[in-house]
């Protein structure tokens, strides 16, 4: 399995990440890790968003979980 991204980050002082993209071909991606599905239906934007939807929920739900220092923490240092 191969794919190739182009990933981007910005840091805060503290060195927490405070964003990250992804650059990747989306299609090719998709046939790998969904199969059929994803070599039928990868190319569409319908696919692209309900994996954006999917990964945005879950990554809500994580940060639920584990809670990051606050910003004024960040700042006292």
């Amino acid at each position: 399995m191969l794919n190739r991204i182009d990933a981007g980050f910005e840091f805060a002082s503290a060195g927490l990440i405070t964003r990250h993209r992804d650059r990747f071909d989306f299609w090719a991606w998709s046939r790998q890790a969904l199969g059929l599905p994803g070599w039928l239906l990868g190319w569409t934007p319908w696919l692209r968003n309900k994996v954006r939807a999917t990964a945005a929920r879950n990554l809500a739900k994580f940060m639920a979980r584990n809670r990051a220092p606050t910003v004024d923490w960040l700042n006292s240092g």
